[in-house]
């Protein structure tokens, strides 16, 4: 296997996603000139990802320093997912991002969709005591549950400042009418929207094909167990589920 060649492969890969992270223009960025300690805007484990990218694509080239590589790599895509948004809008996304992990995932969609399902039964125009708790519980629930939802679109920026308002002045709208069972409703089916969009993002997050690492092998990220037999990186451990970063054999 050309070991050379896979760590200027990933070498070139990274600088590809550093750029477009960056919003700069393909080909305008050299990952070895580049002052990764001195960006503003990104995460910690970013810069140490990019840094460890840099001191391997300058070792001498060996079986581990492609592996470690392609692991780096392979980390630095998922860390390049995470917008570069100012706050407290960060701080929404960052929440979600917590929300929307495992069981609690679930846990918080039911809860908003159970509130807002018992809120289309209690709204009315005359309300009092728990109805009207419920009622109200439901409406904040729904609409905070909307608008962290939104800051995980693809736009988050734009989502989060256009949907938002939108969503009031829609709710507004309809609760002057009148309709108040209709805006819990909406709700209703909104959050199961949301729900049904969080777990397919789940479930396709943990859908990872195998990779080759040489001779032919796959191998899954997150399950090999013979990648590296030296005590590794804490970062990567976490990052990547696995112990990369040894420059030589």
């Amino acid at each position: 296997m050309d070991f050379d060649r896979v760590i200027r492969a990933g070498a070139d890969r990274a600088e590809a996603l550093i750029g477009k992270y960056l919003g700069l223009r393909p080909g305008n960025l050299d990952l070895a000139e580049l002052n990764i300690s001195a960006l503003e805007g990104v995460s910690a484990d970013f810069k140490r990802c990019a840094l460890m990218i840099q001191d391997l694509a300058a070792a001498p080239p060996s079986r581990i320093a492609a592996k470690n590589m392609m692991i780096l790599v392979n980390a630095l895509d998922e860390l390049v997912k995470v917008p570069r948004l100012r706050q407290p809008l960060m701080a929404m996304w960052e929440l979600e991002e917590s929300l929307s992990t495992g069981g609690l995932m679930f846990v918080r969609h039911a809860l908003v969709i159970l509130l807002t399902f018992l809120g289309v039964g209690f709204v009315s125009p005359v309300m009092h005591g728990v109805p009207m708790a419920i009622s109200y519980t439901a409406l904040i629930a729904g609409y905070a549950s909307l608008a962290l939802g939104l800051t995980h679109f693809k736009n988050p920026t734009a989502a989060f400042f256009i949907g938002c308002p939108l969503a009031l002045v829609a709710g507004a709208g309809i609760m002057v009418l009148g309709n108040e069972t209709l805006l819990m409703a909406a709700l209703l089916l909104v959050s199961l929207g949301m729900l049904i969009k969080n777990a397919v993002t789940m479930v396709r997050s943990r859908t990872r094909p195998a990779r080759h690492v040489d001779n032919g092998v796959p191998f899954v990220l997150d399950t090999d167990s013979n990648l590296f037999d030296d005590e590794g990186d804490p970062f990567m451990h976490n990052v990547a589920g696995t112990y990369p970063y040894a420059a030589d054999d």
